[in-house]
C-alpha cells in the first residue's frame, strides 16, 4: 500500500521543463523549397548555448560545407555562398550552458528540387556511438550501485550479533566504476567538443565539466584507497554515486534543487534496494542461505529494503511523468517500450523479493541477474534520443534530435 500511495502521489506532482538546447526555429524551415540558395543559415534554440562548443554546419550539394559564422546566446547562423541546385543539410550540435548536455541535430531543405526530397525523417533509435557509450555507462551503473550496496551489507553484517562472514569486498565494483565513469565522461566530452582538444575545453570550462572530473576523481580515489585498504573509501563512494544527479536530467530542470534531490533520492535508494540485493547474491554463507546466520542477514535486509525500494518506485515514478507526453507512449515509442521493460524488471525483483520473504526462499541471484538487467535498460534510456516529452516539446521545426544525457535512473 506504501507504494502504490507514493506512485499515486508522484502522478500529481508537477512537473518542470527541461534545459535542454534544441532548435525551436529555423530559417530556411526543415523541408523547405527554395527558388533560390539562401546567403545564411541561422538556427533559434531554447535554451542558452555553450558559445565556444556549439557550432553548425550547412553541407551543400556538392559537398562544400559552410561552418558557424557567429554564435549568439540563442542562436547560431552560417553563411552561405554560392547558387547551386539540389538539397541542402544542416548539422548542428548544441552543448546547453545550464547543465552541459549536448544534443545533435541535422534537417535538411532544398532549392530548385520538389520539397519532399528535402525533408529528412527523424531518427529515433541511439546511433552506434551511443550505444556504445550506453555500454559504459551501464558498467559505471553496476560499480556504483553495487558498491552502495555492498556499504548496506556490511553495516548488517556489523550489528551485533557480528556475521563476519558477510564482508563482500568493493574492488570489482570500485574498478567497475572507475573505467565505465572515465569511459563516459569521455566520450561525452568528445561528443560535445568534437575534438581532444574541444573535449579538454568542455571538462575545463565550467560547472557541468567539472562535475563530471570530480565525479570521476572520487571514484579512482575510492578504488586506490580501497586497494590500500584505507579510508575513507565510503563517502567517496557515495559522492560518485549522488553525483550522477548534478550531471544528468535534474540538472537542466528548472529550478533544479527539487529534481536533483528526487534524483540523488532515487540513485541511493536504488543502491540500497538493488545494490543491496547484488552484494548478498555474492555471498556463499558457511551454511546455506538457509543457516541461522544467513537467515538473521536476509532478515536484516528485508527491513531497510522495502523502505529503500518504496523510494525508489516513488522517485522513478516521478521521472517517468517528466519524461512521457502521456501514458500511450508506454507502447507508442521506442523510447517507452525500453521503459515499460525495465519497470516489468522492477515489478519482476518485487514479485522474487517478496517470495524470498513469505516463503523462507532465498532467491538473490535470480534477483541480482534482474537487477543487471534493469541497469542495462536504465543505460539504455540514457543513450536514447529525446524522450517523448521533450521531442514534444522542441516541435516538428526542430529536425533530427538526439540527446546524449548522464542521466541515470536506476
Amino acid at each position: 500500500m506504501l507504494v502504490v500511495g507514493l506512485a499515486l502521489a508522484a502522478l500529481s506532482w508537477p512537473l518542470q521543463a527541461s534545459a535542454d538546447a534544441t532548435v525551436v526555429s529555423s530559417s530556411p524551415l526543415p523541408g523547405a523549397g527554395l527558388s533560390a540558395a539562401p546567403t545564411s543559415v541561422s538556427l533559434d534554440f531554447s535554451e542558452s548555448l555553450d558559445r565556444s562548443l556549439s557550432r553548425a554546419t550547412v553541407i551543400a550539394p556538392g559537398g562544400q560545407r559552410f561552418p558557424s559564422g557567429s554564435v549568439l546566446d540563442q542562436e547560431i547562423t552560417i553563411p552561405v555562398t554560392g547558387d547551386a541546385g539540389g538539397v541542402y543539410r544542416v548539422e548542428w550540435v548544441a552543448v546547453c550552458a545550464v547543465d552541459g548536455h549536448v544534443l545533435h541535430g541535422s534537417f535538411a531543405f532544398g532549392v530548385g528540387v520538389d520539397t519532399a526530397q528535402a525533408a529528412q525523417s527523424e531518427r529515433s533509435t541511439p546511433s552506434p556511438a551511443d550505444i556504445a557509450t550506453g555500454a559504459l555507462r551501464w558498467l559505471e551503473y553496476l560499480g556504483l550501485i553495487g558498491v552502495v550496496g555492498i556499504m548496506v551489507v556490511r553495516r548488517l553484517s556489523a550489528q551485533t550479533p557480528q556475521i563476519r562472514w558477510a564482508r563482500p569486498s568493493m574492488r570489482l565494483a570500485l574498478a567497475a566504476a572507475f573505467v565505465g565513469g572515465v569511459g563516459v565522461i569521455g566520450a561525452e566530452a568528445y561528443g560535445a567538443g568534437g575534438s581532444i582538444s574541444g573535449a579538454i575545453g568542455y571538462l575545463l570550462a565550467g560547472p557541468p565539466g567539472w562535475v563530471r572530473i570530480a565525479r570521476v576523481v572520487a571514484e579512482g580515489a575510492a578504488l586506490a584507497l580501497c586497494l590500500r585498504r584505507l579510508r575513507p573509501v565510503a563517502p567517496l563512494a557515495l559522492f560518485a554515486t549522488a553525483s550522477l544527479a548534478f550531471a544528468g536530467q535534474a540538472a537542466g530542470v528548472r529550478p533544479p534543487a527539487g529534481a536533483i534531490f528526487a534524483d540523488v533520492l532515487h540513485l541511493l535508494s536504488a543502491g540500497v534496494w538493488a545494490g543491496g540485493i547484488m552484494a548478498l547474491a555474492t555471498l556463499r554463507p558457511p551454511g546455506g542461505w538457509n543457516g541461522a546466520e544467513a537467515r538473521a542477514l536476509a532478515t536484516r535486509f528485508g527491513r531497510v529494503a522495502f523502505i529503500a525500494f518504496a523510494i525508489t518506485a516513488f522517485t522513478g515514478v516521478l521521472n517517468a511523468t517528466a519524461e512521457l507526453s502521456g501514458l500511450a507512449d508506454l507502447w507508442t515509442t521506442s523510447y517507452g517500450l525500453v521503459l515499460s521493460a525495465k519497470s516489468a524488471g522492477v515489478l519482476a525483483m518485487l514479485v522474487l523479493s517478496a517470495l524470498a520473504w513469505r516463503r523462507g526462499l532465498v532467491l538473490a541471484r535470480f534477483e541480482a541477474g534482474v537487477a543487471v538487467a534493469v541497469l542495462a535498460a536504465t543505460a539504455l534510456l540514457a543513450a536514447y534520443p529525446l524522450p517523448p516529452a521533450r521531442t514534444v516539446d522542441a516541435g516538428a521545426s526542430s529536425g533530427v534530435a538526439v540527446a546524449h544525457h548522464g542521466a541515470v535512473r536506476p
